[in-house]
């Protein structure tokens, strides 16, 4: 029996499995529908998110190193070569990294007053 409250006009009522309008494609997968998501894959020179993630999943890569770099942005750099993402070079690359390291420092200098633990980034 079907949940629910029962629609006023059963005749209104679309039927079971009809899709409405006349648009009979299959529909596409939700990853592809996240355009941005598709964007950011693409300057990386791959098509799906475990292409890019596949060598940054090491916890010891969590953190940074004595200058301040995230160990990822290495492991990347080391990975994906620049022949295969000219739109993000390594330099650039850092400077995002370099802009995360600000943001992230001053956050967790606040934290670290408040007792709070810092905020340690995931690959993801």
């Amino acid at each position: 029996m079907p949940r629910g409250r029962p629609p006023r006009n059963a005749a209104a009522a679309p039927q079971a499995g009809l899709r409405r309008g006349t648009n009979a494609r299959a529909p596409l997968p939700f990853n592809h529908k996240l355009v941005l998501n598709q964007w950011l894959l693409g300057l990386f020179g791959v098509e799906r998110f475990d292409q890019l993630a596949e060598h940054l999943r090491d916890e010891a890569l969590e953190g940074l190193d004595e200058k301040n770099i995230h160990r990822f942005h290495h492991a990347l750099c080391l990975h994906m070569p620049a022949d295969k993402h000219p739109e993000l070079p390594d330099a650039l690359l850092l400077e995002y990294d370099q802009a995360i390291v600000s943001v992230t420092q001053r956050l967790n200098d606040r934290r670290l007053t408040r007792g709070e633990p810092p905020i340690i980034w995931k690959y993801f």
